[in-house]
């Protein structure tokens, strides 16, 4: 209801995946339900969704059982990955910053788990002003400056390739962020 409420009939997946080129590991990092997980593997040989919810991490497993590409689901904490350095091919941070205590110790954990060159695709709101997002979604932050996430991905070691803005409903704008690991 919140995301078709919001979001109308943009379709992020589809600007995420567009900006990705074949590879062989990519995740989706605070996968929630993992509702991105199927398009993702179509990028990927293996994709690998984490999030910080056993709960959630239940329901994309009960729900992508079936599914003919290879997906793993781990537990962790963006701050606190649980990969390997220079591991992923890409990674995808959807719609989850706002949720997080310190965005920038996320971006920094990504940064560390992308082999050189590799795609951070990272899509978020831009600042805003409703309020009634904290209470609704428990979102922590209302929304980043294009400078505070460009700052954050310049100063963990990763070159902004292009900054894309998509206006939603009720004042809201998305913006998408495709950096590259130096």
């Amino acid at each position: 209801e919140l995301k078709g409420g919001i979001f109308g009939a943009f379709d992020l997946k589809r600007e995420i995946v567009g900006r990705l080129t074949e590879c062989d590991t990519g995740a989706d990092l605070g996968c929630g339900t993992g509702d991105l997980l199927p398009e993702l593997g179509e990028k990927a040989n293996l994709v690998i969704g984490v999030d910080s919810s056993p709960r959630m991490l239940e329901q994309a497993r009960r729900h992508y059982a079936g599914y003919n590409k290879k997906i793993q689901l781990r537990i962790g904490e963006l701050e606190h990955l649980p990969f390997s350095n220079e591991e992923l091919d890409f990674a995808v941070i959807k719609m989850v910053l706002h949720h997080l205590l310190d965005p920038a110790a996320g971006i920094r954990e990504a940064q560390r788990a992308l082999k050189k060159g590799s795609r951070l695709i990272i899509a978020d709101f831009n600042k805003h002003h409703d309020e009634t997002l904290r209470t609704r979604c428990g979102d922590r932050w209302l929304g980043f400056s294009a400078s505070e996430i460009e700052n954050w991905l310049t100063g963990a070691g990763l070159s902004v390739k292009e900054r894309t803005e998509f206006p939603l409903k009720g004042h809201l704008t998305v913006a998408l962020y495709s950096a590259a690991k130096i």
